[in-house]
This record gives structure tokens, C-alpha cells and sequence, in this order.
């Protein structure tokens, strides 16, 4: 009797990763990022934007992060927070999902949620100072497993530069409105 239900228990775990593994190479396919981004780090500390790689039909490419900030789409960037909403959850104090409430996302050093069990990829990346701030969203979003080896976050990136901008910008309108401004 107990060796069936040993075979069941490492029937119903190998099931399970199968059905991982499955959903990640899905999301790899529906959110395909075929050239990742090696960003350098002076290029960030800089605010400086990340060139390369963008979508053949993003006419916005070459843009640089402000401008493309410039033109923003609210709309466009709450729509696409749609697919991160399947993990974060945009409002105060909100809930941990797989991944942490995203309010107040701009200019918040990485994993600084109380409560939420980041990777230690993530952790070592806090540690280093860096700030959530709109040149260090753009790369990440562009190519999170590129900014963070080792990320927990199984998203592939926002490949079109203008849908990335208007997503930062979205996230922006996250924090209370009359919360003092952290400057970069």
C-alpha cells in the first residue's frame, strides 16, 4: 500500500513541473523577446537610454526613453499592465500575488515590499542602490532575466519600445498624489 502512494506523490510532482515547464516556454512563445538586451550598467547609473533590439515594426525605436515618455499613451500603458495584473496587483497596500503589489513601483528600490519573498537575485539587485527609476523599468521590462540573471519573474519582456514607455508611464500614476517626489 505505501509504495502506490509514494508512486503517486512522484507521479502527481513530476506532473507538476511538467505543467510548469510547459507554461514558461508558452509565455516564452506568447511573449517572444528573440534578441535580449545586455544592458551596461554605466548606461543605467546614467539614465541613459538602452538602444538594440527593438521590434522591426516599433516606427519609435530610436527614440530616446524621455521622448518616448514624451508621447505617452496612459491608456495604452494601463492595457498593457493588464498582463502583469495576472501577477502584481496595482493598488495600495495591495496583496502579494506570484509577484509584489507594484503601487508606488517608480522610483522604490527593488525588493522593498515587507512581507514579499523575493529571489535572492533579486535581493542582491536592491543591494546595489539602484532605483526603480524609468531607465532601469525600460530595461528590465525590456528583458527582466537580462537586468536580473536569475529573476523568479518568468516574463519575457515588452519588446516594443513605445508599449514599454507607456507602461512606465502607467505605473508612474501608481503612487499617492500628494507623496513627496523621489528624485532620481
Amino acid at each position: 500500500m505505501r509504495v502506490s502512494t509514494v508512486n503517486h506523490f512522484i507521479v502527481s510532482c513530476l506532473l507538476t513541473l511538467l505543467g510548469l515547464m510547459i507554461i514558461n516556454s508558452v509565455s516564452d512563445l506568447i511573449y517572444d523577446n528573440p534578441s535580449p538586451l545586455k544592458p551596461h550598467s554605466a548606461q543605467l547609473a546614467k539614465g541613459e537610454p538602452i538602444k538594440g533590439g527593438g521590434s522591426q515594426d516599433n516606427v519609435r525605436t530610436s527614440s530616446t526613453l524621455e521622448e518616448r515618455l514624451a508621447h505617452g499613451d496612459l491608456t495604452n500603458g494601463k492595457k498593457i499592465f493588464g498582463h502583469c495584473a495576472l501577477c502584481h496587483t496595482p493598488i495600495k497596500n495591495g496583496p502579494n500575488r506570484v509577484g509584489p503589489p507594484l503601487f508606488g513601483v517608480v522610483n522604490r528600490k527593488p525588493a522593498d515590499i515587507k512581507g514579499y519573498s523575493y529571489s535572492k537575485a533579486m535581493r542582491a539587485f536592491g543591494e546595489t542602490g539602484v532605483k526603480w527609476d524609468e531607465a532601469t523599468l525600460d530595461a528590465y521590462l525590456r528583458a527582466p532575466r537580462s537586468v536580473v540573471a536569475g529573476t523568479a519573474m518568468s516574463f519575457a519582456g515588452v519588446t516594443n519600445d513605445q508599449d514599454r514607455a507607456d507602461l512606465i508611464l502607467y505605473l508612474s500614476t501608481l503612487k499617492d498624489p500628494f507623496a513627496p517626489s523621489q528624485s532620481h
